[in-house]
């Protein structure tokens, strides 16, 4: 935050840029302000840009490098536009999204020196989050400020002033929706600001937007203060679209009724709900008999569920997107996700016990073994010397971190993938890796209600006194933060291009409810390359990938639903000392899971 002299207060607030040099110059031309810096206005004027100085348009370096120019003069002031940090973190080698102009930006910076790359990184990451001016009386930020904020050089103000804020919505194409901040403020400064481009420039609530679309084609538009005046150029061209297009006029803008959100179900209720399901799958699907089911490995107590696509994005010629993924969830009225790296190996259940008496007592195993790991259908694929070190390994780490007394059992399951098996086809192998990623159960207890980051920490500390385990990388992203979901998104493009098959995107409690009951457990989010291996090398023409969007999920949905439930149930049973029969019809059901007639998933 900057606070400007007293003398003077009359300013030229200049909105979106966007790389449009031609019109920054004509623009001044019409306001009065020399092209040189070092001359002044001759009524002594300051210029003010609300930020987004680059991206989309053809000239970045030459935007940024004349503001700069006119800010080291004493002649403007600038604020921090949210286009203008990412490109500043990408010229410093940080992951950031992709598309809407990056590139542009990124292709005219190469054509510059180091040196006007360094200077052009160096202003934009220093500018301001916002300016109080004329003692108090205005306040320009890029996307608007609530007035709690004004004055703050808190993270949460500059945060808020760069990138705004979202209501945690999506609309129908999957995209954020912004909160209309103005609709609440009754502050008695004047906020100016920028961000979303408005087919009309109109005063609301003390508050006014300037972006007025140059690079769209629309016009370059400034504010003179305190005269209130408006002046425009019209741009020379067009270099892009806006994804959300410009902004209606107030008047003629729908206003959604603001309504209290729905209470949701606790985790707890949420497990009852899927409680109740399970045991009417157990019924349907094990025929109610827990007798002469196949006797199965004592280890296998717990499989895990299927897991379905992400809704299809729209986002130009992709299928896939966290967007998709993050509007499913949003849609059930959740606010905050967690998105996990995916990796590409074999789903694990892992069971281990502290000794070989643990195992005897509580699995009937007294083959002197420890554990076993198991993959998703309750097979042991592992040779026995190398399943073997595996449960030492979990084990030991148990021991070393105190988990054992923590939580005061004996014994554990824990899901997660098993990385890097030996490829005989090739003749070599890789030292095989435990990726865990949920803390399942243990003595009398299960975990579905606890949220994800204490699963991730507990399994953290594992981690690091083991090297054959592993634990997940993961992002919280509060779907009301355009910064976390942007770098979600940023993070999901670093993997994939990087080779990774993606991520996955689940609610923070693994068992959660929602507006219309429980929830997806998770939802899988991959890249071109790994949707390719998929679906076929045309699976991105557009009769393929019409097909694609439209086909339907809810038998893939219902199934990762069910056989969560029985999953579930067939853990809770175990951990209540439930007979082994009981258990057995629980994960008999699960494999035999099929869509209920008339059900939709």
């Amino acid at each position: 935050m900057v606070t400007s002299p007293p003398m003077p207060a009359s300013f030229d607030i200049i909105g979106d840029i966007h790389g449009c040099d031609a019109e920054l110059v004509a623009l001044m031309e019409r306001l009065g302000h020399p092209a040189d810096p070092a001359l002044p206005h001759p009524e002594g004027r300051r210029l003010v840009f609300v930020g987004d100085l680059v991206d989309r348009g053809p000239a970045t370096p030459a935007v940024v490098m004349r503001v700069k120019r006119l800010v080291e003069a004493g002649r403007a002031l600038c604020v921090a536009g949210n286009h203008d940090i990412r490109l500043a973190e990408a010229l410093r080698g940080e992951a950031v999204e992709p598309g809407h102009g990056l590139e542009a930006s990124l292709e005219q910076l190469a054509g510059e020196s180091a040196g006007v790359r360094e200077d052009v990184a160096t202003f934009l990451e220093r500018l301001p989050g916002h300016l109080l001016l004329d003692d108090g009386r205005l306040v320009v930020a890029h996307a608007g400020l609530e007035e709690r904020h004004h004055g703050s050089d808190s993270l949460p103000s500059r945060e808020t002033a760069i990138h705004g804020a979202y209501t945690g919505d999506f609309d129908d194409r999957a995209m954020p929706v912004r909160d209309d901040w103005a609709s609440r403020y009754a502050g008695q400064a004047a906020v100016v600001q920028g961000h979303t481009p408005v087919a009309e420039v109109e005063w609301f609530h003390n508050t006014i937007c300037i972006d007025t679309g140059c690079v769209f084609g629309g016009q370059l538009t400034a504010l003179r203060w305190p005269e209130l005046a408006l002046v425009s150029v019209p741009a020379s061209g067009a270099w892009g679209r806006s994804a959300r297009g410009p902004l209606p006029p107030r008047r003629q803008a729908v206003r959604p009724v603001a309504r209290p959100a729905a209470p949701l179900p606790t985790a707890a209720d949420s497990i009852a709900t899927l409680r109740r399901s399970a045991a009417i799958e157990v019924a349907r699907l094990a025929c109610g008999s827990t007798e002469n089911l196949p006797s199965r490995d004592p280890w296998v107590i717990h499989l895990p569920p299927t897991m379905s696509s992400c809704d299809p994005s729209h986002h130009g010629d992709g299928l896939e997107h966290p967007l998709g993924a993050f509007a499913h969830y949003a849609a059930e009225g959740l606010r905050q996700v967690v998105c996990e790296e995916k990796h590409t190996g074999l789903r694990a259940v892992v069971v281990v016990c502290r000794d070989p008496a643990a195992a005897a007592r509580r699995f009937g195993v007294e083959d002197g073994s420890a554990g076993a790991v198991h993959s998703r259908a309750g097979h042991r694929h592992l040779p026995r010397d190398v399943e073997a070190d595996l449960v030492e390994a979990v084990q030991a780490a148990a021991a070393a971190t105190g988990l054992w007394d923590s939580l005061d059992t004996d014994w554990l399951c824990l899901d997660g993938e098993l990385v890097g098996l030996a490829d005989t086809s090739a003749g070599r192998s890789t030292p095989v890796r435990l990726v865990f990623f949920h803390l399942l159960a243990a003595e009398g207890r299960t975990f579905f209600g606890r949220e994800h980051a204490w699963h991730l920490d507990t399994l953290a500390k594992l981690a690091a006194v083991a090297a054959p385990i592993e634990v997940t990388r993961a992002h919280l992203v509060d779907l009301t933060r355009p910064t976390d979901v942007a770098a979600a998104i940023a993070w999901w493009h670093a993997l994939t291009a990087a080779g990774a098959e993606g991520i996955v995107v689940k609610p923070i409690v693994p068992a959660t409810a929602g507006l219309r009951g429980p929830v997806q457990p998770a939802l899988k989010v991959r890249g071109e390359e790994w949707l390719r291996r998929v679906y076929g090398n045309d699976y991105r023409a557009p009769a393929s990938l019409g097909a694609l969007r439209d086909r339907s999920l809810a038998t893939k949905r219902g199934r990762a639903l069910g056989q969560f439930a029985l999953g579930i149930e067939s853990l809770e049973r175990f951990v209540a000392a439930a007979p082994r029969a009981h258990v057995e019809a629980c994960l008999a059901a699960h494999q035999a899971w099929v869509p209920m007639p008339g059900r939709g998933g």
